[in-house]
């Protein structure tokens, strides 16, 4: 029976997947978007760099989220590493739920910063709806590349060289934008990139992979998962 490595999901020929120990050090991905800011509830395409003003925190729904990640945690045996990008949005989200993640570290990595695309920085997206730029970035992600800021390729090549770098006995909650939050799912899942519209991240909700499946998409139920279940 095959099991999957630790990057990318890729297969390999060696435990069996259901045996108990390869599961404890299988490393698991729990993936959070930000805190809505102000132009997230104005629709409209923020500036990577920028900081954006926060809507209030809702507390009952960050709780529910840091209750999920420790629940998803609850028989994990092995460190957890924070992951955040720069922005005010990212590092908020991780104070507000660090409360009931004893013994996490948090690190900040450039590399999680949203995909760069001035020309569209401060414009609703209604504006850009008509746009072939954007009909063709819906339709077919890797063939974009955005005037004077980057393609989905530059943000790919950024996951992989984080993804090349994180521990292996080690889980790992990432705080993010929309677009690396995309690419970690697909690289994740070893599916290709063009299907990053096949996910949506919500606000105020977990999403979790450990080896190659997706046990958790948008979720804030606070419920364990049974890892042992994952291949029978």
């Amino acid at each position: 029976m095959k099991a999957w490595s630790h990057r990318r999901g890729e297969r390999t020929q060696n435990a069996d997947p259901v045996d108990q120990l390869w599961l404890a050090v299988k490393p698991l991905y729990i993936l959070v978007r930000h805190l809505p800011s102000t132009e997230d509830e104005q629709r409209l395409f923020s500036d990577p760099g920028a900081e954006i003003p926060l809507l209030a925190i809702d507390r009952r729904r960050i709780g529910a989220v840091a209750a999920c990640v420790a629940a998803l945690r609850r028989d994990r045996d092995v460190p957890l590493v924070v992951l955040s990008s720069e922005t005010q949005r990212s590092t908020t989200t991780v104070e507000a739920i660090a409360a009931q993640l004893p013994r996490a570290t948090h690190r900040i990595d450039l590399r999680l910063h949203n995909i760069r695309h001035p020309e569209w920085n401060g414009l609703e997206q209604q504006a850009v709806r008509d746009s072939p730029l954007y009909q063709r970035w819906h339709r077919a992600p890797t063939t974009v590349s955005f005037p004077g800021g980057e393609s989905l390729a530059d943000v790919a090549a950024r996951i992989d060289a984080l993804l090349a770098e994180l521990q292996f006995d080690t889980d790992h909650l990432i705080v993010s934008h929309s677009t690396p939050l995309q690419v970690l799912a697909c690289r994740l899942l070893n599916i290709p990139l063009d299907a990053i519209w096949s996910f949506y991240f919500e606000f105020y909700a977990v999403t979790a992979i450990l080896g190659g499946v997706l046990t958790r998409l948008n979720d804030a139920s606070a419920t364990s998962c049974d890892f042992s279940a994952l291949y029978e």
